[in-house]
């Protein structure tokens, strides 16, 4: 995942460990201004300061690079990508990956096709 992170700006790093961190057992994260506000109180008693503004840009930058996955479940509601970060077991990693790259129902049945045959190819390449 170092192709991903070597352009990631300090605050995007910072947060994005953050994330990691509050994460649940399926990557799933809610990231709203009272948990961007938390982690800026956080950060703030070790003497480092984040605008709201920023982590929100931050927000979008994480997504234009794949590390962050919105979710249409619920407003707000975002996965870490677990091709580059997992706090569950491999097996539940691997299915929470199958099932990000099968299930995108906005997705057309080729670039569906597509993404299970990335799976696919990942789990071969994984024995």
């Amino acid at each position: 995942s170092l192709f991903k992170l070597i352009n990631l700006t300090g605050c995007d790093r910072v947060f994005l460990d953050w994330l990691t961190e509050v994460m649940g057992a399926d990557n799933s994260v809610y990231i709203n201004d009272d948990e961007i506000n938390r982690f800026i109180a956080t950060l703030a008693t070790s003497g480092t300061v984040y605008k709201l503004s920023s982590i929100k840009q931050t927000v979008k930058r994480l997504r234009s690079l794949g590390l962050l996955l919105k979710t249409k479940k619920a407003s707000g509601l975002f996965h870490v990508c677990p091709l580059f970060y997992s706090k569950s077991s491999e097996s539940k990693r691997w299915e929470t990956i199958k099932m990000l790259l099968e299930f995108d129902v906005d997705s057309d049945k080729e670039t569906n096709e597509w993404r299970i045959k990335i799976y696919e190819e990942m789990k071969r390449g994984k024995k």
